[in-house]
């Protein structure tokens, strides 16, 4: 017979086998429909909660996206001005910008370019005339936007504000309700803007700013006579004339050109000239007998009154958090607004009556480049949605590719500072986004296990089942190959149907998580949109569980005699198999090669894999392969528990069974005996998934408790704000006031205190350090100055000292740097110099050994330095002369420690007993010590030939403020003096971290993935109930005779089942205080780990209600799955039972 012939044959066997298979198939679902109904279930619950899962990861970066969108604001790019200390003006040409990237709107970078400005203001209400006007104000930032360009380029896609008109805003609620004002009802805020403070927050003069009007602080040119005569007054006349008006038109908007009448004395018009014929117009003006300047005009203020549009909840991506109070402006009405409220029009006449030509609204509004001086740009990139949903990497990628095309437009040099606000936000959710993609892994490799234990365990029973129908078959004629053909065809059967119907239910429920997520983004939903992943993984894990699972059970029925498959009478717990194996056939034993197998696979992951995730900084491979060390430890723990299934399940047997039930006993060991086979994967099925799930919820509950520890340590207190740059300090002088008068008059706030920036952190210090007196080993350390009250204001629970003076207590740490000195020894060392230069003296050492400086530092320094709380220490400061110096000076101050610490609130990860963070580490002083050294080690050279505008290296410069709340305050209030807080505060260089909002945030993080934890339990019992029901229907099955026969003996339907109820609630509870010990103990052990490595207190939460739940669960598994097939034999007679077998 040829080749072709051979293969004919072959697949004409193989095409009649797979009819019969087919045709065989049909009529056993139809004989038996529940058994493939728990199949397909099965493959349905598995695949579609696997595609669920990677559909809910891979989508969940929008969440990610839109979180960093509350924080940041909608803004991929944000644009400020360079070199405002060297003079320049912090404005952009946003008109200028606009058109040269024109040209890559078509592209695919960048989606459009909009101005913003933001000005510092303080709003009032507007009381009606016969009302008093009350004094409450709040400190507000007015955000000016061009509405119609933030529109066409969908900036703020949930902003469900309408457009503003001439003199209206929007405003924050916590404003509005504050001041007692009702939205949308034409009632009025007023908002006094303060020049003075425009300027300073800007970094520039007033003379810099007119530069851009053409002039320098020019003076006004008029005729006093015409002023006079336009009056009809004479030189003579006292006048008392407010002319206000008149003045904020000349402060603010007068041109610098002035066309003058034709006057015969024109001269310059002095102070004492106007105030002569105009008093009230410079009332306050102390000057006399200067020459009135624009500049001098502009210092003043602009009080707005606006109309109350809207009321703003949240910034909705509009703006950042951090602008806090919001007044929202239109800048297409913003100048002519500003005009028409100062009457420009009306002084425009009367300016024109004295000779003075200044143009009309109109002309003055198309003049005044509004677009040409904006402070921020924000550039938004086209397709941002599909930029931020990528990996960290190709996200990185593509951030830089789109940016790269923008800064090729506006030119290289172009003079702006850029940021990106929100791929930096981005980051902060980067370990969270790979926690949740770790842990949902672990849950969809955990239900695969499950699924594919069910399976094997529903293939195995059905060839157990039906090894007399094989038997028969192969007596037939079927061959070996057509029976694997027939097995295989019944696993598909199965599978297909249900691979269809889960990922049907797949494209629904990504239609829902569209839908859910388009609600939450504002993006529009992609309901055709499905990744890949979510569809391959699934696919082949519906395939290939089954298929694989479906090996053994063939091997199972291959393995059958002929003789053995007819044998009727035969159980098969009864076996007894004999296999013979040589050892140099096989090279090892299976268990050696087995272990074999494991040792190699982790030494790869361990020595390869591992370092190589490091070397390529590939943080989502390094998780992966800890996940994988993880679920292979539980796995093992849970298999290694099956050695102990028979003694629990005889410890459970005796705990549970009572009255008059106790004469099952031996009948229900021997049924726990003869069904061990099917029931070690029942058993071994239900501690993989409770131990899971309550590792899970375990971790998810113990690592909530440190999270919230770890965010009030990271804060340190109720409130801090962070100064991210030493020219931006936290100004205390400008903040107290407003804490005074929060915590006198509106009983917000209990304390509040200040840390200096570091020593380092000024220009003239080049290295700061400590040593023991031994001066080795030494470490760089950062001098710092803190508050006394210090203690009182953060959380004190968390500051941790190791090694305290004698006699001061905890709570008195901080203040002693204050209130106790050290005395000096009284020694002093014999010293000689040589080669003193003339006009300078010998240091006088016994000052150096007399004045100690009391610190705080880190506990890492006892073991480094080999430094105790009672030892001196070295501190020394190397600075520089002049900037330009190359070469450095140095000083050296004695140190003596008050307590060495472990934790400082505030200040995480740097302050610790381990040494790696020690050169980050701050020693801390008081604050007159602080500026002492500071003045001490700066050089009136320094001073003199200093360039950075608006520093002093003389003082003081705070880096961080404190805030104590006080208890009981209401969310309402909290949020609203936080958002009033921050109008005293820099957008772009202070963070305010919030503890309350942080751990909400945490809290509500937490309870979701505890909701889906509940939904996974219930999934896992849903597999359990299944396993159960057909481990137990088999078991009925093939005990059906020995039920009769223990009925003819007098034992009654009711004992009997209550025996089958016993043996799988011993199974079922054994295995449930195995998989809770298992979860309990690897999740105890995982956060004992990272308690220790963050050197937190171990604080035990256990989720006892998710417990309750999936111990009720697994009862009501039990007693179902098990009562359930018992009931069918309750009504058969035994006669007839007895005679079927």
């Amino acid at each position: 017979m040829s080749f072709l012939e051979k293969l004919w044959e072959m697949l004409k066997v193989f095409f009649l086998s797979s009819v019969i298979s087919v045709r065989m198939t049909w009529s056993e679902f139809r004989r038996r429909a529940s058994t493939y109904v728990v199949g397909v279930l099965t493959v349905v619950i598995v695949v579609f909660m696997v595609a669920t899962i990677l559909l809910g990861l891979a989508k969940s970066p929008v969440i990610f996206m839109k979180l960093a969108e509350e924080q940041t604001g909608e803004m991929d790019m944000l644009f400020v001005r360079n070199n405002v200390r060297s003079g320049s003006l912090p404005f952009l040409n946003f008109t200028d910008a606009d058109e040269v990237t024109k040209d890559i709107l078509n592209g695919t970078s960048l989606e459009g370019l909009v101005p913003r400005w933001f000005v510092t203001a303080e709003a009032k209400k507007k009381w009606p005339k016969n009302d008093k006007e009350k004094n409450e104000s709040v400190g507000v930032t007015i955000l000016v936007v061009d509405t119609r360009k933030e529109d066409a380029i969908h900036l703020g896609r949930q902003w469900n504000h309408r457009r503003i008109g001439e003199s209206e805003c929007h405003v924050k609620d916590t404003v509005l309700s504050l001041l007692n004002i009702e939205p949308d009802s034409g009632e009025h805020i007023i908002l006094d803007i303060s020049i003075d403070r425009f300027l300073s927050d800007q970094g520039i003069t007033s003379t810099e700013l007119f530069s851009i009007f053409g002039g320098n602080g020019n003076t006004i040119n008029a005729s006093s006579g015409s002023l006079i005569d336009a009056l009809g007054l004479s030189d003579s006349d006292q006048l008392s004339v407010n002319v206000t008006a008149v003045t904020d038109t000349l402060n603010n908007l007068l041109n610098t050109s002035f066309s003058v009448g034709n006057g015969s004395d024109v001269q310059n018009v002095t102070v004492g000239d106007i105030r002569d014929a105009l008093p009230g117009v410079l009332a306050n003006n102390t000057i006399n007998g200067s020459s009135l300047t624009i500049s001098d005009l502009f210092l003043g203020g602009i009080r707005l009154d606006l109309d109350v549009a809207d009321s703003i909840g949240s910034a909705s991506g509009k703006y950042p958090n951090a602008v806090g109070n919001a007044v929202v402006i239109d800048s297409t009405y913003f100048v002519n607004t500003i005009l028409e409220q100062l009457c420009y029009g009306t002084q425009r006449d009367l300016l024109s009556r004295v000779g003075v030509d200044i143009p009309d609204i109109q002309t003055l509004v198309d003049r005044f480049p509004i677009d040409d001086i904006a402070l921020t740009m924000v550039a938004l990139f086209k397709g941002r949605q599909h930029t931020y949903t990528l990996a960290k990497p190709a996200m990185d990628v593509s951030v830089v590719k789109k940016s790269d095309d923008i800064m090729r437009s506006l030119g290289v040099e172009y003079n702006a500072t850029v940021s990106f606000p929100l791929a930096t936000a981005m980051q902060g959710f980067y370990f969270l986004r790979l926690f949740l993609e770790q842990i949902f892994t672990a849950v969809a490799i955990t239900l695969t296990v499950l699924g594919c234990i069910l399976i094997y365990a529903l293939l195995m029973s059905n060839v157990q089942e039906k090894t007399f129908e094989h038997g028969m078959l192969r007596a037939l004629g079927f061959r070996k190959a057509s029976l694997i053909n027939l097995i295989t065809i019944q696993a598909l059967s199965f599978t297909i149907p249900g691979v269809a119907t889960a990922m049907l239910l797949a494209f629904i429920a990504n239609v829902v998580i569209e839908n859910i997520i388009s609600n939450f983004s504002g993006f529009p939903p992609d309901y055709g949109s499905m990744p890949t992943t979510s569809i391959v993984i699934p696919i082949l894990v519906g395939v290939l569980v089954p298929l694989l699972a479906n090996i053994l059970p063939i091997q199972r029925a291959m393995g059958k005699t002929l003789r053995g498959a007819l044998d009727v009478s035969h159980q098969s717990h009864t076996d007894t198999e004999v296999t013979v194996k040589k050892l140099q056939d096989l090279g090892l034993e299976l268990w050696q090669t087995l272990l074999a197998i494991f040792l190699v696979v982790a030494g790869f992951l361990v020595y390869y894999m591992m370092p190589y995730s490091f070397i390529f900084n590939n943080l989502p491979l390094f998780f992966f392969l800890l996940l994988i060390i993880l679920m292979g430890m539980l796995f093992g723990l849970c298999m290694i528990s099956g050695s102990l299934q028979s003694f629990l399940e005889y410890t459970v047997l005796k705990c549970i069974l009572w009255g008059k039930d106790r004469i099952l006993e031996t009948l229900i060991l021997k049924n726990l005996s003869g069904h061990r086979s099917r029931s070690s994967k029942t058993y071994m099925m239900f501690t993989i998934s409770t131990a899971s799930i309550i590792f899970g919820g375990v971790v998810f509950t113990l690592q909530a408790t440190s999270i919230h520890a770890n965010i009030e340590v990271m804060v340190g207190t109720d409130i801090q704000v962070l100064s991210t740059d030493f020219d931006h300090p936290v100004e205390r002088d400008n903040i107290d006031p407003f804490m005074t008068r929060h915590r006198n008059e509106y009983k917000v706030i209990d304390d509040w205190g200040y840390a200096t920036f570091a020593l380092n952190d000024y220009d003239q210090f080049k290295t700061t350090g400590v040593s023991n007196l031994l001066f080795f080993p030494s470490a760089k350390q950062r001098p710092t100055g803190i508050d006394g009250n210090l203690m009182n204001v953060i959380y004190d629970k968390y500051f941790m000292p190791v090694d305290t003076q004698s006699g001061i207590a905890k709570e008195d740490i901080i203040s002693s740097l204050y209130t106790m000195e050290t005395p000096g020894s009284g020694y002093v060392p014999v010293s000689m110099a040589s080669g003193v230069p003339p006009g300078q003296h010998v240091p006088d050492l016994a000052t150096k050994y007399d004045d100690v400086i009391e610190v705080i530092v880190s506990a890492g320094s006892k073991s480094f330095m080999s430094l105790r709380s009672d030892n001196a220490m070295k501190l020394e400061v190397s600075y520089k002369e002049t900037r330009s110096a190359s070469d450095t000076l140095e000083a050296d101050y004695l140190a003596v420690p008050r307590s060495l610490i472990s934790k400082m609130p505030g200040y995480p990860f740097v302050i610790s007993s381990y040494t790696f963070g020690l050169g980050s580490a701050p020693i801390m002083m008081s604050i007159p010590r602080f500026k002492q050294i500071v003045v001490d080690n700066t050089k009136p050279a320094w001073l003199k030939n200093d360039t950075r505008k608006g520093i002093d290296f003389t003082q003081v410069y705070y880096e961080k403020m404190f805030i104590r709340l006080r208890p009981g305050i209401t969310k309402f209030e909290r949020d609203a003096f936080v958002n009033e807080l921050k109008s005293y505060l820099s957008r772009e260089y202070h963070i305010v971290m919030n503890t309350a909002d942080l751990k909400d945030t945490t809290t509500m993080a937490i309870n979701m993935l505890m909701t889906c934890f509940y939904a996974i339990s219930g999934i896992a019992v849903a597999l359990n109930l299944f396993l159960l029901w057909m481990s137990f229907s088999t078991n009925v099955k093939q005990s059906a005779w020995s039920f009769a026969v223990m009925r003819s003996l007098g034992f009654t339907v009711e004992q009997l089942i209550h025996a089958y109820v016993y043996e799988a609630l011993c199974t079922v509870l054994s295995a449930f205080f195995c998989g809770s010990v298992i979860g309990l103990i690897i999740a105890i052990t995982l956060t004992v780990q990272f308690n220790m490595f963050v050197e937190m207190p171990m604080n035990f939460t256990f989720p006892y209600l998710l417990f309750i739940i999936i111990f009720l669960e697994a009862l009501f598994t039990s007693i179902v799955g098990s009562y359930w097939p018992a009931t069918a034999l309750r009504e058969k007679q035994i006669a007839q039972v007895l005679k079927s077998q």
